[in-house]
């Protein structure tokens, strides 16, 4: 009932409750009143039907409507001429029924290396037919990020982390405890580290000229003039098929060496303690035939600067014998001296000199430090929620987070810049700053090749 229709109601409620208690003293004066009553009724009720039916009036549509906008097909948007071994790829990959059977209502974001690209690392329209398709899944995944990326809007200085659309399913970042047995919680996805310069876009450390971008049906297509090096490999890897690491190599390994009785007093090998300690020194997942049948061990994410021989030379270490005797070294050696309960925490002789070698998390540089710049790259804080000697307290990575501020400083490291590349030095250390040379991708995280070794403040070689 509307309103207009319930007043009607009560008005007449009224009218007849004050005809049957009003005091009249004449029989003609009720004959009176009740005539009145029954006219000013029936127009009470006309104008309540009248109001009831009433419509909203709404003036007629002018124009026509506006349409959404739409826009074409990837392939369709692509140039026809220079992109031909991408086209190869896609058709011959699983990735277009990938992206129409999960992200048919996402946005996605797609960095299409021209023909140029593909040739220079190794791939041709004819190559690719002989590959398989998980291979070219691969490489497509690894290139495509959820959103849609529009790198002009970028500021100069932004940085963004970004996983791809690369995961591998048998590689656990996390793990969780079901019924006595290990399984993977979260698996390992490639991400982009991007870094927005002046030219173009650097991701994790390869600068990229942008060569065109436009809207597509589902997201955002960019071109660009490289490939991005996805990780295959683990840091271990790095340092065993590279004769220029081999004295970091042997300290790490005679540094598992010395650690083996001190968690033996503690615990068994195959404790969850000495398994950590492998990955967040030794820089691997160890093989399954070192874990037990109930637990999976987890992917260890990491910075490491990755001193080269010549670095060991600056210093006085040129041999293995020389390592050996820096780790006997009593004026350096925590763990001798510190009592039983604190030997897991305390540092050896090698960690002492290492240990800033050695970041919890990733990070990478991006070679194109500008302090003058008032976006300059973002170094997030992570503690340290491990005992680990070989790591640093804190760990900064360089990452684009809202939920973190951008002026954290970086510590306990002094970063800069000489000659185009970056320097990484301990802080308030006498020691040189080291330069970074190169920087490699890994499963684990970048690893930053370096010309010196980092030493902290008070360590004496």
């Amino acid at each position: 009932m509307g309103l207009s229709t319930a007043w009607v109601a009560w008005s007449c409620y009224r009218m007849k409750r004050s005809y049957n208690t009003y005091p009249f003293t004449s029989s003609k004066h009720k004959m009176k009143h009740k005539t009145h009553q029954y006219w000013l009724f029936f127009l009470l009720c006309a104008a309540g039907i009248l109001a009831g039916c009433r419509q909203e009036f709404f003036p007629p549509e002018l124009g026509e409507p506006i349409p959404a906008a739409t826009f074409p097909e990837l392939l369709e948007t692509l140039p026809e001429t220079g992109y031909g071994t991408f086209r190869v790829i896609w058709e011959r990959s699983n990735v277009k029924q990938l992206i129409a059977d999960e992200y048919v209502k996402s946005d996605l974001t797609y960095l299409i290396p021209d023909d140029a690209a593909f040739a220079n690392a190794g791939y041709t329209s004819a190559s690719v037919n002989g590959m398989a398709a998980a291979d070219l899944d691969t490489l497509l995944l690894a290139h495509i990020v959820p959103g849609a990326l529009h790198v002009a809007r970028l500021p100069t200085g932004s940085t963004l982390a970004l996983n791809s659309l690369l995961s591998i399913p048998d590689i656990a970042i996390t793990t969780a405890r079901v019924s006595g047995q290990d399984q993977i919680a979260r698996p390992y996805v490639f991400q982009h580290h991007l870094f927005k310069t002046a030219d173009g876009i650097m991701s994790n450390g390869t600068a990229l000229v942008v060569n065109d971008e436009a809207d597509i049906r589902n997201g955002r297509m960019v071109l660009i003039d490289k490939l991005i090096p996805y990780a295959k490999k683990q840091m271990i890897d790095i340092m065993r098929e590279d004769d220029r690491f081999s004295l970091f190599l042997a300290a790490a390994d005679l540094n598992i060496a010395i650690r083996i009785p001190v968690y033996e007093t503690y615990s068994t090998l195959n404790n969850s303690v000495y398994l950590d300690r492998a990955r967040y020194e030794y820089h691997y997942i160890p093989p399954g035939g070192a874990v037990p049948a109930n637990r999976l061990i987890s992917l260890a994410q990491f910075t490491l600067f990755l001193p080269t021989n010549e670095a060991f030379h600056q210093v006085g270490i040129y041999t293995e014998a020389d390592i050996l005797a820096l780790s006997q070294r009593a004026d350096l050696d925590e763990v001798a001296t510190a009592p039983r309960a604190q030997q897991r925490t305390a540092k050896t002789a090698l960690e002492k000199v290492f240990h800033l070698h050695t970041l919890r998390g990733a990070s990478t540089s991006n070679f194109t430090l500008n302090y003058e710049l008032a976006n300059r790259p973002v170094y997030v804080e992570i503690t340290n929620s491990f005992n680990n000697v070989t790591a640093s307290p804190f760990f900064f990575q360089h990452d684009l987070r809202p939920d973190v501020s951008q002026t954290t400083e970086l510590r306990p490291y002094v970063v800069g810049q000489q000659s185009g590349r970056v320097t990484v030095q301990a802080a308030s250390s006498a020691y040189p700053p080291a330069t970074i040379t190169e920087s490699l991708m890994t499963l684990q995280g970048p690893v930053h090749v370096v010309d010196r070794l980092i030493i902290e403040e008070g360590v004496e070689l």
